[in-house]
């Protein structure tokens, strides 16, 4: 199993999608997002145009554990594809 290496955890700046949902980083924004495994930090309670800042959503119970999971390295398989050793992805 490749080593993961987050680049949100390290200071990095969150990404967003044009749907209105903020996002750990720029590579989940995906067709299926809403069907995938990181479908419960998209729900319509964290939409981008109902909250008074991001910090809301992201010191929600489910980032919190979103995050947490990453420490632990337990993430999701998008993440092993951008945010792991010896990726192909970091020079593109």
């Amino acid at each position: 199993m490749k080593t993961l290496k987050p680049k949100c955890l390290n200071g990095k700046p969150v990404g967003h999608t044009a749907r209105g949902y903020i996002l750990p980083c720029c590579h989940w924004d995906i067709p299926n997002l809403f069907e995938s495994e990181i479908k419960n930090l998209v729900e319509e309670k964290f939409k981008l145009e109902d909250l008074h800042s991001v910090e809301n959503v992201i010191e929600s119970k489910e980032w919190k554990n979103f995050y947490e999971q990453l420490e632990l390295g337990r993430a999701p398989l998008l993440c092993y594809e951008y945010c792991s050793d010896n990726n192909i992805k970091d020079v593109l």
